[in-house]
């Protein structure tokens, strides 16, 4: 989910370092100006319990409905747009 709102790799070594800390509850830092809507679904696949994280059926149907909606696109090209102020 972070890599999908950033366009970039997570900010972690890809390497066994890595999954001890994910295991340990580490995430990736959420940018400031968010919507609400998508840290919301992120945090849920970051679920501890993999029975609490939404499938991929779900998460698409999120995306889905998301494309159809005129406030969702306007916040997540918001939340791009200041991304990408920030890395340039």
């Amino acid at each position: 989910m972070w890599e999908i709102l950033h366009g970039i790799p997570t900010p972690f070594k890809q390497n066994t370092e890595f999954q001890s800390q994910v295991i340990s509850g580490l995430r990736p830092h959420i940018p400031e100006g968010t919507t609400s809507r998508y840290i919301d679904l992120m945090r849920r696949c970051w679920d501890g319990n993999p029975g609490n994280r939404p499938s991929a059926e779900n998460i698409y149907d999120n995306f889905i409905e998301w494309q159809d909606d005129e406030n969702i696109l306007l916040e997540l090209s918001e939340t791009k747009k200041k991304y990408q102020e920030r890395i340039y």
